[in-house]
């Protein structure tokens, strides 16, 4: 007689997941039998243990806790650094402040800049207090060096959207340092935000030449391989992706964001599960991380859940109350995006105030605007300049000036970026810095909706030419549609009468100005 069993094989990744489900009921005791299994079937993954310390010490159990922490400690030594943050913790508890106090210390030797750090430097000053003697604080040399502060700089500069600033400063920390290597996963960021492909895959080579298990450069090389359509080489480095344990925090939501943003929800889910199992400290950031990965699987009330703990810690953020919103509302046929943000969607009637504010507060709108000024196609282009003239910082400026020197684009593409330079108060080397006035821009604005493209373009060079010859005596502009009438005039073949009454001026005050703008 043939059997229809079907065999079943537990996993470790199994028991871990009933784990993470016993987790979400709050029921710890069977959650560590799970987490126990998993880590008797895989006794040289780290995480299982951690997982089980933190559940232990969810149930007041601090010294069983802390064996499992050594142990830990003694496999993996210094790639478990986060341990002795954890042993810190529940010495606290149990009142062993020396203890505390030593461990808290060997954390913040091993990972000054670890994500722990402030919470340790507080746990030393605390049993200092207590203990009444000098923090140990004074013996570690937490003081940040030049280069700390300065990658610091860049990245925050990435995450308000300033790419172009943070490549400078990125590029001058790596001719000083070659080997600092997470500024070069940084400006390898940089160059793909901008669109400049290229150069991004040869700094992701770089850092993998010099480690070639490096996580973020491998999860960079991923998106790179997907927004390329490489598919056979993003297949095979997903089956890596997913193999890897990561050790350290940065580590994991790194691995976790990319593999969530390469439609891989479910290796996501699992990944910020895990994390958020042994996560210490609420973490709301992880924790809407958790739902977008859930909610993207179909699983919408563990969504729910997970964004109403985000609402209850980050209660000023409008983020948790949008997307529960998506629940409430059956918009479940959307995809949730990997970053802590609400989705801004513009269209082109939206006011020039909320463009500058969306480009302002959200470095993804920044980073789409300069990646469509390189690889959109001519429309777009076209549309993106234009907003420029709205948006006068200098990463828009230099922008502009890396697209003006590009061999690549299209003449009268330069032409129209040279004018919206000269709008910002950038001439060239050889020409005074003018900032425009609103009623110069104006002139122009008149001109929108009647010219073509290429009449605009015209239309923008000749008056251009005009403000730059004319500086700094240019005539006072009172009445802009005047301006915009003999604009028109000089680039189309028109009548001083059809043009008068089409802008509502005299056909006297069109003539008077196109004279003007012809003498220069």
């Amino acid at each position: 007689m043939s059997s229809n069993i079907i065999s079943l094989k537990l996993t470790a990744d199994f028991f871990a997941e009933r784990a993470n489900r016993s987790l979400d009921r709050y029921n710890y005791s069977k959650a560590l039998r799970y987490f126990k299994r998993a880590g008797e079937m895989e006794p040289k993954n780290p995480s299982h243990l951690c997982n089980m310390a933190g559940v232990l010490g969810h149930l007041g159990k601090f010294s069983e806790s802390n064996e499992i922490l050594m142990n830990v400690l003694k496999k993996f030594d210094d790639n478990a650094a986060e341990c002795h943050y954890y042993l810190a913790c529940n010495y606290v508890y149990m009142d062993l402040l020396e203890q505390a106090e030593e461990h808290a210390y060997l954390y913040l030797r091993k990972d000054p800049k670890g994500r722990f750090a402030k919470d340790a430097v507080e746990i030393l000053e605390y049993v200092a207090q207590d203990l009444n003697h000098p923090p140990l604080t004074e013996d570690l040399n937490l003081e940040e060096d030049e280069k700390t502060i300065l990658h610091e700089q860049a990245r925050t500069m990435m995450e308000e959207g300033r790419f172009q600033q943070a490549e400078k400063l990125l590029s001058q920390l790596l001719e000083d340092h070659p080997d600092f290597i997470a500024a070069r996963n940084n400006l390898s960021l940089c160059y793909y935000y901008k669109g400049e492909i290229e150069k991004a895959h040869q700094m992701i080579r770089s850092v993998l030449e010099q480690d070639p298990c490096n996580i973020h450069a491998l999860c960079n090389l991923a998106i790179l391989y997907y927004q390329q359509q490489e598919l056979e080489e993003l297949s095979a480095l997903l089956k890596e992706l997913r193999k890897i344990i990561p050790l350290q925090y940065d580590q994991a939501y790194k691995l976790g964001i990319t593999l969530g943003v390469l439609g891989e929800h479910d290796a996501a889910y699992q990944l910020f599960k895990k994390m958020s199992a042994y996560a210490w400290r609420l973490d709301f950031h992880l924790y809407h991380y958790c739902a977008v990965s859930a909610f993207n699987l179909g699983r919408y009330q563990e969504a729910k859940k997970y964004w109403k703990w985000v609402q209850r810690e980050d209660p000023e953020s409008p983020i948790a109350p949008y997307y529960l919103d998506w629940i409430e509302s059956g918009q479940t046929h959307r995809e949730a995006p990997y970053y802590y943000q609400v989705p801004h969607h513009y269209q082109e009637s939206k006011k020039k105030e909320a463009l500058q504010d969306s480009m302002e507060r959200d470095p993804f709108i920044r980073s789409s605007f300069l990646w469509a000024l390189r690889h959109g196609d001519r429309e777009t282009k076209l549309q993106v300049l234009q907003a420029f003239e709205w948006l006068g910082d200098q990463e828009v400026i230099e922008a502009l000036k890396e697209f003006v020197a590009d061999p690549e684009q299209e003449d009268d593409l330069k032409q129209m970026a040279n004018f919206v330079l000269g709008t910002l108060g950038y001439a060239g080397s050889n020409q005074p810095t003018i900032r425009w006035r609103s009623s110069w821009k104006e002139v122009v604005n008149c001109l929108r909706d009647r010219l073509t493209g290429e009449e605009q373009e015209a239309a923008q060079q000749l008056w251009t030419e005009f403000i730059q010859a004319r500086y700094p005596n240019v005539p006072i502009i009172r009445k802009p549609k005047a301006w915009a009438a003999a604009l028109e005039y000089l680039i189309t073949p028109t009548s001083y009468k059809e043009l008068a009454q089409s802008y509502s001026v005299s056909a006297q005050t069109v003539k008077k100005n196109v004279d003007t703008i012809r003498e220069k």
